[in-house]
């Protein structure tokens, strides 16, 4: 699955989600499919907007092809001269997900090292990056780690630490894990 969200009417990726994903498979199989096993690959697109969490979009891809992109489509508002002012076409359904969500924005490419496994970008290779902290699809509270995710890169950069060494490894995945709220197991390198 792959994931953005709008948040402040910024666009991020969602980096890391401390439970297994925002939307599960169950959830899209049967309430949204209407069916019980398939193999999916879906992209989604979240928003928050007055401290909720809305699912705006997900387009569905099956092993066999299909594809389906659910959203919601209103009428067309028309000015006096018939010419079309605006259309709204995103979906904005209420998500309950509880727990932690990292996001980033603005992806630095200058370090080839910083890239890890199945084209996934570590955390600290984004410019910013945001914890959101979700109840019941309610937000309760945001911690900006851009800092941290610089210090990060500067310790790479000057040659401090490496990922090629297992003990730098180990130290960045320590200080990632103490600067996040939430737990992303193996998600943090």
């Amino acid at each position: 699955m792959r994931s953005e969200m709008i948040y402040h009417e910024q666009e991020y990726d969602v980096i890391m989600i401390e439970r297994e994903q925002l939307i599960t498979e169950q959830e899209i199989n049967q309430n949204i499919l209407g069916i019980e096993h398939a193999n999916l690959n879906y992209h989604c697109c979240f928003e928050v907007k007055e401290y909720r969490l809305f699912l705006r979009e997900c387009e569905i891809v099956c092993a066999n092809g299909y594809r389906a992109v659910l959203q919601e489509t209103n009428q067309e508002v028309l000015d006096s001269e018939e010419h079309v002012i605006h259309s709204n076409s995103v979906l904005m359904i209420p998500n309950t997900y509880s727990g932690s969500v990292v996001i980033g924005r603005d992806l630095i490419c200058t370090e080839l090292e910083w890239q890890t496994y199945e084209n996934k970008s570590s955390c600290y290779s984004y410019e910013e990056v945001i914890e959101l902290i979700f109840s019941q699809g309610v937000l309760v509270t945001t911690i900006n780690h851009s800092r941290a995710m610089k210090r990060v890169r500067m310790n790479l950069e000057c040659g401090y630490r490496t990922l090629d060494k297992k003990k730098d490894v180990r130290c960045i995945q320590k200080f990632l894990r103490d600067s996040f709220v939430g737990d992303y197991k193996e998600q943090l390198l």
